[in-house]
């Protein structure tokens, strides 16, 4: 019986591991395609945050100080993965990264606003896409309900 449960543990320990080459080595051209979709996505979400780095907002506090802050995520932090498609079902990418906030203290909003900004907080987000006949696209599989299971 002991036997039976290590040999169990040690084919889960393996699998865990050394998951199947179909998951460990995606094919390099949808690798590559999805990296370069997730830096441009990173790019569009630097530029649309509605307090990003070109537009940090300011809030005067009655006490007298203000406080500026804005939004960016770091290029550098940007990790991304892709599960090959199987029969049936499309490819999914995985894109990781670190969100930060940035602020700066000041006597007015003026003062706030020219920094120096220091990070204030940050956190790691992730988000998955779907490979569709019209490339990548964020989200869960089109055409299936959502029915909390993977597809």
């Amino acid at each position: 019986m002991r036997v039976m449960r290590r040999l169990g543990l040690l084919a889960l320990l393996t699998a865990l591991c050394f998951p199947a080459p179909a998951f460990s080595q995606p094919d390099q051209g949808l690798a590559e395609d999805f990296a370069r979709y997730a830096g441009q996505w990173v790019e569009a979400l630097n530029e649309h945050y509605l307090s990003g780095a070109g537009r940090p907002q300011c809030v005067q506090f009655t006490g007298g100080d203000a406080l500026g802050e804005y939004t960016a995520v770091d290029p550098a932090s940007v990790k991304t993965s892709v599960v090959p498609a199987k029969r049936g079902s499309p490819a999914i990418g995985f894109l990781r990264y670190t969100e930060t906030r940035y602020a700066s203290r000041g006597e007015n909003c003026t003062a706030a606003l020219q920094g120096p900004f220091r990070i204030s907080s940050s956190r790691r987000a992730m988000e998955i896409f779907t490979r569709t006949p019209d490339g990548w696209r964020p989200g869960p599989v089109p055409g299936r309900a959502a029915t909390g299971k993977a597809p």
